[in-house]
């Protein structure tokens, strides 16, 4: 029994004192409710890049500006108006931080 006491305890040191580079994802608020228009916000950390994603679900979604690294995406539909989504995603290093998704109409 004392061998395995002393084993966990060994397990639980190694745990801790190993270095880590995993950083743990942020909230990132994403709204896209008003229509052929998404905005982000992001309290907390720095990041580096601001990426977007956008599935078109069927509709013939134009985007007239890269929305790469703005708070903002804006988009329209001219024929065939419905539901968009839309991903945002910050990264800092390369390492993803956080990113949220939501749907919203495009007309």
């Amino acid at each position: 029994m004392k061998y395995s006491i002393l084993g966990v305890l060994a397990l639980m040191g190694a745990f801790l004192m190993t270095p880590t580079q995993v950083r743990a994802q942020e909230s990132v608020y994403l709204e896209c409710t008003d229509g052929n228009y998404c905005f982000t916000l992001r309290p907390g950390p720095t990041h580096d890049l601001i990426a977007w994603s956008i599935d078109p679900q069927g509709t013939d979604a134009v985007f007239p500006a890269n929305c790469t690294n703005k708070y903002s995406c804006s988009f329209y539909c001219n024929r065939r108006p419905g539901t968009i989504k839309a991903t945002v995603s910050f990264y800092l290093n390369n390492q993803l931080t956080g990113s949220a998704t939501a749907t919203g109409p495009c007309t």
